[in-house]
Parts: structure tokens; sequence; C-alpha cells
């Protein structure tokens, strides 16, 4: 594996760790949205907030001036807009997951109590398969190759 040093001295950087970023990346038009609110900062008219007790876990919304901690009644979503269809999304062709990665995503997709449209562990159980060239189990725990 190939690695490098961080230009901020924190030791070797494996490029594989990378991908452990990817869940928490936000896309292009969510970096552009926050970085116009950073960069337009205005006065806003409101209640400072309620004050938050020591050890209390964080809310929603909140605001700290480095001494008091302060919760506030605001969402997580801050502006409405219709999303964007992943095919529409995408300008570029994608790269298949490898091999071990498509086995990872598979278990933790099956591990987890996530909603998955109808047929998508299965797809993924399927690719799988034909990755390895072998019989990968479906949900249900029987193999692909001898469901009906």
């Amino acid at each position: 594996m190939s690695t490098a040093r961080t230009p901020w001295g924190g030791g070797a950087f494996k490029p594989r760790r990378r991908w452990l970023l990817v869940g928490n990346a936000i896309n292009v038009a969510v970096a552009e949205w926050l970085g116009g609110q950073l960069s337009n900062r205005r006065a806003i008219d409101m209640e400072p907030g309620t004050a938050l007790e020591p050890g209390a876990p964080w809310p929603v919304a909140a605001w700290s001036d480095g001494s008091t901690r302060r919760a506030v009644p605001l969402g997580a979503w801050p502006v409405s807009r219709t999303a964007t269809p992943l095919a529409e999304f995408l300008r570029f062709p994608g790269q298949p997951l490898s091999l071990r990665a498509t086995r990872g995503f598979r278990q933790r997709i099956l591990a987890s109590r996530l909603r998955l449209k109808p047929g998508f562990a299965e797809a993924i159980g399927a690719h799988l398969e034909r990755m390895e060239g072998g019989v990968a189990d479906r949900e249900d725990g029987e193999p692909f190759s001898q469901a009906a």
C-alpha cells in the first residue's frame, strides 16, 4: 500500500483512508450553499436560546460563546429544495466497487436497520455473486442460484 507524508505533519497518509471519509462527504451544491452563508454573514433577530446544562447532549441546533451553550429553536433543514435524482446528478461514468468493498458494503446493509428500496439488497448480492463467480446468499439466507 502506498503512503505519503501529510502536509501538516500528521504522519503517513494511507490513500485507502480517504474512502472512510466518503460517508461524511457533502455534494457541491451543499458546499456552495454553506460557503455562501459563511461568506455573507448577517445578524439575526431572535432570542438567544435556552442555556444547556453542563453535560447535556448537544441538540439539533445550538451555539456557544465559549462559556455558555445555548439551544435554539431551529431545524436541521435550513432550506427546502427539490432533490436532484442521482441519475441526473452524476456526470461521469461510475466505477464498480472492488470485491472487498462490495462484500463489506453488503455486510453493512444486511446488518443495518435501514429501509432499503425493495430488491436493493438482492441486487447487491447478485452483483457480488457475479464478481465472485460463485454463489452469494440472499437476505433470507438462501443462495441466489437456488432461489425461485
